[in-house]
């Protein structure tokens, strides 16, 4: 489909360096479900979704439109595939991929279980806290990187701390 296209990586069995050719990548392209979301978010990459009718990993609590991109299958988007790289060197030109990226450096943190970067706990005790209090959503504001979880305190993003 891509004929040969340099900018497109399509693997039909295990890669021995996924992981970082995932770090040297913009986008990758996936079904919503699995690990590939995590994956590419962790390692820096947009993910692109292709799949209709599912939610991904945290999709309730986070603005995922500002890192993420969703193709349809369903209607007239499945035709525009072939045009896949183009449509995503237009959004490189224009500076939206630079923005998302910018995004995906606070909100990486929040795919990931592990210590000390991972903050995944931190986003489930945060969506329980705003559940406790009857709050409408969290607030996850990625310019200063930090979690609002009903109340006036914040939690940083990058390294934990609980604040006012």
């Amino acid at each position: 489909m891509f004929g040969g296209d340099s900018r497109v990586t399509i693997a039909e069995k295990h890669i021995p360096d996924y992981q970082e050719q995932l770090a040297n990548s913009i986008f990758a392209a996936g079904w919503g479900w699995g690990g590939r979301m995590k994956f590419s978010v962790i390692h820096g990459c947009i993910p692109v979704i292709i799949q209709d009718g599912i939610e991904v990993e945290f999709e309730e609590q986070l603005p995922m439109h500002k890192y993420a991109l969703r193709v349809p299958l369903k209607g007239y988007c499945w035709w525009l595939a072939h045009k896949f790289p183009e449509v995503l060197e237009v959004l490189i030109r224009k500076g939206i991929v630079a923005k998302m990226q910018k995004v995906l450096d606070c909100v990486w943190r929040l795919h990931w279980w592990t210590h000390p970067h991972g903050r995944a706990f931190e986003l489930v005790m945060c969506e329980l806290k705003r559940r406790l209090l009857g709050a409408d959503s969290i607030i996850v504001d990625t310019e200063a990187c930090t979690l609002q979880c009903g109340d006036e305190k914040v939690v940083n993003i990058i390294n934990g701390a609980y604040g006012v």
